[in-house]
């Protein structure tokens, strides 16, 4: 397949549109949890667990992830895991209809949710970064990146800035449901993207496809660590991440029980954020 030639292509508006529609929700759905589980049990600590556990498996699994998306098609990576994503949001969905009352088995449910998605995450997110560079002009890889984090944030502020309000007005399961479409949305716009991937011959026996694995993850650490630029990135995101998750784990409390103010204000919050990001990112 040519190399396309400009930015806006068919097969880059595909990938964009579906991760913009399922981020949205994604968005939506991290308000409603928060909310639902200090509502429901209100346990701080439940709730950091849940945040803690479902961005472990990114930390295991990462570099892992981005040699499956060099060795595997990388279209039916990203079009899988959107499905599972719909698939568990939704069972969520369901356990909070027809048995409201029973926090127990959503409460295991949404753990099961934190770890089964973080993991599709780690092998999600590398197949993603690795298909723009194949789907849009080499001199505008940069510029789709950097339309790519933009719709990431433009729709962290839409999903954030009413999720408190949506919270409020429709409750939980709806917004699961919604959050749960949204991925199999997704999944369906990506359906129809061709992704112009050479994938490597396949290696025969479980020893000699771990040794690849390892080894080609092996060359990828060791770039990272090797360039002075890439460390630094890692350090301060990691500081960045430990920093912020407390505050985000404890902001609901603040503002319902010591401020007295409904969870909209938490979505506007947020949502500031949001904006500044934007801002960032379009400077």
């Amino acid at each position: 397949m040519d190399q396309p030639s400009k930015l806006l292509n068919k097969n880059f508006f595909l990938l964009w549109q579906g991760q913009f529609v399922s981020q949205l929700g994604s968005q939506v759905h991290g308000i409603a949890m928060m909310f639902w589980i200090k509502h429901a049990t209100g346990s701080a600590t439940l709730m950091g667990t849940i945040m803690m556990l479902s961005m472990l498996p990114g930390v295991i699994f990462g570099p892992l992830g981005g040699t499956i998306a060099d060795n595997f098609s990388r279209k039916k990576i990203i079009v899988v895991s959107d499905i599972l994503c719909g698939i568990l949001v939704l069972a969520l969905a369901g356990i909070l209809f027809y048995s409201p009352e029973d926090v127990s088995v959503a409460v295991v449910w949404l753990f099961v949710i934190g770890i089964a998605m973080g993991i599709i995450s780690a092998f999600f997110r590398p197949a993603i970064s690795a298909a723009i560079p194949d789907l849009v002009p080499r001199e505008k890889i940069a510029a789709a990146n950097s339309m790519n984090q933009s719709s990431f944030q433009i729709s962290s502020l839409l999903g954030q800035g009413t999720g408190g309000v949506l919270y409020r007005v429709l409750g939980a399961p709806v917004l699961f449901l919604f959050d749960g479409i949204t991925y199999l949305f997704s999944a369906v716009s990506e359906m129809f993207i061709t992704i112009p991937q050479k994938i490597p011959e396949k290696t025969t026996g479980f020893k000699p496809i771990m040794k690849k694995f390892s080894t080609d993850t092996g060359i990828g650490v060791k770039f990272v660590w090797s360039n002075k630029g890439m460390r630094a990135v890692f350090f301060t995101a990691t500081l960045l991440n430990f920093l912020l998750s407390p505050l985000i784990v404890l902001l609901p409390f603040y503002i319902e029980d010591h401020l007295q103010l409904t969870p909209d204000w938490f979505g506007f919050l947020i949502a500031a954020n949001g904006v500044g990001a934007l801002i960032g990112y379009t400077v």
